[in-house]
């Protein structure tokens, strides 16, 4: 138990003393930061993405089920990889005609879009 003890506090002064970390230690930092942050952020947009693609069809289909799960262990986030289920209100005349309508106002928002290129020139080289 002690020697857990002196890891903490060991980390702790490593990380506190960031000032006088050499200058490519805290680049590689913020590097790591970054693209660790983006990939995050990336991942929570996509899987969003593919549920609510899949979400007409009336099933549950999740990439990293658990990401949003507070749990002891932040690796158990993403796993298990993928989640499939089928949804109680999957036969429901009421969510049928929700998800009709969804899936129309996408494609309809999406079709608009695409109808003038300059949106899309704006879109790729503004981001």
């Amino acid at each position: 138990m002690n020697i857990y003890l002196v890891l903490i506090v060991a980390g702790l002064v490593f990380f506190l003393l960031f000032r006088v970390w050499p200058e490519w230690l805290r680049l590689y930092i913020y590097y790591f930061s970054w693209y660790l942050l983006n990939f995050l952020v990336g991942t929570a947009i996509v899987r969003f993405i593919v549920w609510f693609i899949i979400f007409h069809l009336g099933i549950d289909f999740w990439i990293f089920p658990e990401y949003f799960c507070d749990s002891n262990n932040p690796l158990d986030a993403f796993w298990p990889l993928l989640q499939i289920t089928k949804r109680a209100d999957m036969f429901d005349p009421f969510m049928g005609l929700v998800r009709i309508a969804s899936a129309f106002v996408l494609f309809h928002t999406s079709s608009e879009f695409l109808k003038d290129p300059k949106n899309l020139d704006e879109l790729i080289f503004n981001s």
